[in-house]
C-alpha cells in the first residue's frame, strides 16, 4: 500500500494536521473512483492514507456516521469557484 501520508509529508505541506487531511482525501477519491462511494467505509478511507487512527476521518470531516463525509471537499477540488462548474468541462 502507498503511503500517502509520507507523501504529503516529502511535498512540504504545512501542519501534520493539513498534512493528513490531504492524504485522506487522496485516498478517499481514488476509493470511492474504484469502488463507489457507497462500497467504501471511514476505516478504509484511513488505512488507505496510511493512518492508524481510524477515526481520522470523522475527526477531520465532523462526520459521526457519514462515510461520504470527504466528499464535498473532493468535489470542490475540481470545480471552478467563480462558476461552480467542473473546472476540466469544455464549453
Amino acid at each position: 500500500m502507498f503511503d500517502r501520508l509520507e507523501k504529503a509529508t516529502e511535498a512540504g505541506m504545512g501542519s501534520y494536521g493539513d498534512r493528513v487531511r490531504q492524504a485522506l482525501l487522496d485516498s478517499a477519491e481514488e476509493l470511492f473512483a474504484a469502488h463507489g462511494i457507497d462500497a467504501v467505509s471511514n476505516r478504509r478511507i484511513a488505512e488507505h492514507a496510511g493512518n492508524s487512527n481510524h477515526s481520522a476521518v470523522n475527526y477531520h470531516f465532523a462526520a459521526a456516521t457519514n462515510s461520504s463525509a470527504p466528499v464535498a471537499p473532493i468535489l470542490r477540488r475540481h470545480l471552478c469557484p467563480a462558476t461552480g462548474t467542473p473546472r476540466h468541462a469544455r464549453p
